[in-house]
């Protein structure tokens, strides 16, 4: 229905937001970390930009016979679980290290905006499935 494509093209909006408001916090304070903290934050934002661009498929796959659809939307939760573990090391790292407290707030708060994109383009591609299975009743 129209409310629902609505409703996730609000979700997309919601997921560049998102994206913003990460972007914002990385410019809050030049902070200096050392290689292998910054190796895991490059790799969680690879991992995140992967999950957006998986979710860039799913939409064109809306074109698709269904069950191509539905693979595009399945690989969103891979692609979630991934940036999911990447997480879950930084937070090792940075709960477990001399970092200042203030830096460690900082680091992790980019961090957490950055997964939730990926949060967020799992639950749109979710929609997109919905939006799909109704598109065939």
């Amino acid at each position: 229905s129209r409310e629902d494509k609505y409703q996730l093209s609000e979700k997309i909006d919601d997921i560049a937001d998102q994206a913003q408001k990460a972007a914002e916090w990385l410019t809050l304070k030049k902070i200096k970390v050392d290689k292998e903290t910054g190796e895991l934050m490059i790799e969680l934002a690879e991992k995140t930009l992967e999950s957006t661009e998986a979710l860039k498929r799913c939409v064109k796959s809306f074109e698709l016979p269904l069950e191509k659809t539905f693979e595009e939307v399945d690989s969103l939760e891979i692609y979630r679980e991934s940036v999911r573990i990447a997480l879950h090391k930084i937070a090792e790292k940075l709960f477990n290290s001399e970092i200042n407290p203030v830096t460690i707030q900082l680091l992790w708060e980019v961090a957490y905006r950055i997964s939730r994109v990926a949060d967020m383009a799992e639950e749109a591609g979710d929609r997109i499935g919905g939006l799909a299975l109704k598109s065939v009743e």
